[in-house]
């Protein structure tokens, strides 16, 4: 009997470890709003992912496929598509690496779309190519079947406006759309949220949540990297499945905010958290790439850089140190609550610094090489014609295949 109330004792202390390692965070609640600040535990509990490279398409010793801009990678069941926003294509290939088509998107014809800035799976066997200014999805089938484009519907879109969407996602039947309505001498940046519905010239994208708009002056000043608004990169914001919208609001700050389907703030969270000083040569190099968009860098990188909701709810982080470890790209892995559980790495030859990830279901995973670089060169919003030989793209998919 003193043998087995001994093990009960012990089991329930492994029990009460456990439920104290995954409600690590602090929790307090001030008007309504529940704050959960998270202490520095990063290196208390590691889990690493190895990644096995299945097929790699472009780079430096393909000749036969080139890639300028790869600006997204999606799956539609056994199909990978690859969007070349450079060159207006579309690459099709099988998860086993075989070549389906390249899909032709430029021009004005019904279903095409020149430089378009992502490439959305509205539904199975059903694609939206974005096209920034003025504002539209372009819906096609990429088998010459088009169907009338979305347009987007808020209360500053008219005849005297002219709306930009600069950063776009999808998911769970919403868009999170970076968007800015632009006047004769100013505009509205706002993140929004649109829902697709049906209106008066069918399918439209109705704004139905708009979060820190901010008027913004057409100025000839030179900003700092770190007076722009951070909210804009597709890769800070993600929609949970019960509809909270989770979003990174500030470069220099270790926080995520989450917002209801009302625009309520429901939940802060933060983590304790150095920001990285960056070297001189990475602010050189850094200089480098924003001098088209004429932008001073900033010392410090950006604290978090990267936000995703994976399929069991959990938040995965990827911050300033994320890439600048041993391992290929690191994470931050939080309950859905904000309770931060382990740190998780991408074993991979080599570190993510600038390359981009894609997670694309059932353990697979599409790696851009030197994506990233070329976003802060402002390569799909300033000029999608411009290029350079350091842009050439390479997609290299990998399985995860073992867990240590």
């Amino acid at each position: 009997m003193k043998k087995f109330m001994r093990i009960a004792f012990f089991a329930l202390i492994i029990v009460m470890g456990a439920m104290f390692q995954v409600q690590a965070g602090q929790k307090e609640i001030h008007d309504d709003v529940i704050y959960v600040t998270n202490s520095d535990v990063s290196n208390h509990n590691n889990n690493d992912l190895i990644l096995e490279e299945l097929w790699s398409i472009g780079g430096e010793n393909e000749d036969d496929v080139i890639f300028k801009y790869v600006s997204s990678v999606i799956r539609d069941r056994d199909q990978i598509y690859i969007l070349d926003t450079s060159l207006s294509e579309v690459h099709q290939y099988t998860i086993d690496g075989a070549l389906v088509k390249v899909h032709d998107i430029s021009g004005e014809a019904a279903g095409s779309c020149n430089h378009p800035n992502n490439i959305l799976l509205l539904e199975p066997g059903l694609f939206g190519l974005v096209k920034g200014r003025p504002a539209r999805i372009i819906v096609t089938d990429l088998a010459d079947n088009a169907r009338s484009s979305i347009y987007f519907v808020n209360q500053d879109v008219n005849n005297q406006t002219s709306f930009m969407v600069m950063a776009i996602e999808y998911s769970y039947k919403q868009l999170i759309v970076f968007n800015e309505a632009m006047h004769e001498s100013w505009g509205d940046r706002a993140l929004s949220i649109f829902k697709l519905q049906e209106g008066n010239y069918g399918v439209e994208a109705v704004e139905h949540l708009r979060l820190f708009s901010q008027k913004t002056d057409f100025s000839s000043e030179i900003p700092n990297e770190e007076d722009q608004e951070y909210y804009y990169s597709k890769f800070l914001s993600d929609v949970s499945s019960d509809g909270l919208l989770y979003v990174v609001p500030n470069r220099d700050q270790y926080r995520i905010e989450v917002y209801d389907q009302d625009g309520h703030l429901k939940r802060v969270v933060t983590k304790e958290f150095k920001s990285y000083l960056r070297s001189w040569d990475e602010e050189l190099y850094d200089t480098y790439l924003l001098s088209g968009r004429y932008m001073y860098p900033a010392p410090y990188a950006a604290i978090i850089s990267g936000l995703r909701i994976d399929d069991q709810g959990h938040l995965w982080i990827r911050h300033s140190y994320s890439d600048r470890g041993d391992a290929y790209r690191t994470y931050d892995v939080f309950t859905s609550d904000g309770h931060y559980i382990r740190t998780t790495s991408l074993i991979y030859p080599g570190n993510g610094l600038r390359d981009d990830v894609y997670f694309l279901g059932d353990g697979l995973v599409a790696i851009v090489k030197g994506r990233m670089d070329a976003e802060r060169r402002g390569f799909f919003s300033e000029n999608p014609d411009s290029w350079i030989e350091e842009d050439l793209g390479q997609v290299i998919l990998c399985r995860i295949v073992s867990t240590q």
